[in-house]
């Protein structure tokens, strides 16, 4: 327990863990008895949001931990919930959050029929309530996610001033909507468990599928990461993202013959629909190859391709970072960057 007895304060607590909520507890025995108490912390304000203590006899430690464990999490998510509702300003009627839920459904899928499915049910849910924020965020995704190398249905010039306008719109209704993504914080562990935590709960779950097995080959395990990524390319259909990260674990795995035809089956791929020149860029980095992966790049940037908005933070390029073309190329977050901002288009 890296944070008892260091004297931090739960806000400092809160923002080097990355959350907004912290669970504080003890444990004191006297004899036969033992009596644990909990308090839910705001992060924000240092509040206390509920506490409670337990008092039970030791006879037996499993049982006394399953039923604390259980009485904890149903008043946190009581106490949790009862907050967000407080943030909103309408309640939400409940054909906006059955077609919610089913937009969401249809986003996971990540395939470009199913994708433009789920932006209907996110324009019924917004239709029904003018103020459902994770509706505009589900619409933003979507818009997202039809513009990005890994769908490649629309072109990200067409696609991301919508995706623009129903992002802000989700945060100027609640700006909490923010979140961290584990993987681009190198937290490869923690990463990896959620995956898995997904997949219990969805099997099929593409998106989870290709970050398990990113994780994976930042961990080098790259045997398992192949796996999980060919169920990836087969569970999407051969989907640009899903073909790009096991063309990349094969060139981590000096498989060349195999990344070669990972590269042809994005030229096919390219026939038939929007393949952004992004897609090949993670391929040659892992080569070795920097003059190809820049052109790439320079080629993403062209095409105001989104994902090199990550690129600042991408684990994978750390090998171009000293590369002077680097610079030229790739977003700075916060900071505004001519050559990637020079189309107004995106204003």
């Amino acid at each position: 327990m890296p944070f008892k007895n260091a004297g931090k304060t739960p806000r400092q607590i809160g923002r080097e863990l990355g959350v907004a909520y912290i669970l504080d507890g003890s444990v004191r025995r006297s004899d036969d008895r033992v009596r644990i108490a909990a308090h839910l912390i705001r992060v924000s304000d240092q509040s206390q949001l509920w506490s409670e203590s337990y008092d039970r006899y030791l006879k037996d430690i499993l049982e006394l931990q399953s039923e604390v464990a259980r009485a904890v999490a149903a008043r946190i998510i009581v106490v949790v919930s009862r907050e967000r509702s407080e943030r909103a300003d309408h309640p939400i009627a409940p054909e906006a959050y059955d077609a919610y839920l089913r937009g969401r459904f249809f986003w996971n899928q990540r395939h470009p029929d199913a994708v433009a499915n789920a932006v209907s049910h996110f324009e019924r849910a917004i239709a029904g309530n003018a103020n459902y924020a994770r509706a505009y965020a589900g619409l933003a995704d979507c818009h997202s996610v039809l513009s990005e190398f890994g769908i490649g249905a629309v072109a990200p010039v067409d696609a991301m001033p919508k995706a623009k306008a129903a992002a802000l719109k989700a945060l100027q209704i609640d700006p909490g909507l923010l979140v961290a993504t584990l993987y681009y914080g190198r937290s490869y562990d923690r990463s990896i468990a959620e995956a898995r935590q997904l997949l219990e709960l969805d099997p099929r779950f593409v998106m989870a599928h290709i970050n398990l097995g990113r994780a994976l080959v930042q961990k080098r395990k790259y045997a398992l990461a192949i796996e999980i990524l060919r169920t990836a390319t087969a569970l999407s259909d051969n989907s640009i993202a899903a073909v790009t990260a096991l063309g990349q674990a094969y060139a981590c795995a000096v498989r060349k013959s195999d990344v070669r035809a990972k590269l042809a089956l994005l030229t096919r791929l390219e026939r038939k629909k929007y393949v952004s020149s992004f897609a090949r860029a993670p391929l040659y980095t892992a080569l070795g190859d920097r003059d190809r992966a820049f052109e790439c790049l320079a080629g993403a940037r062209d095409e105001r391709c989104d994902f090199l908005v990550y690129m600042s933070s991408e684990p994978a390029a750390d090998s171009l970072r000293d590369d002077p073309r680097w610079h030229e190329l790739i977003p700075v977050p916060g900071k505004k960057n001519e050559p990637y901002l020079a189309d107004k288009a995106l204003a």
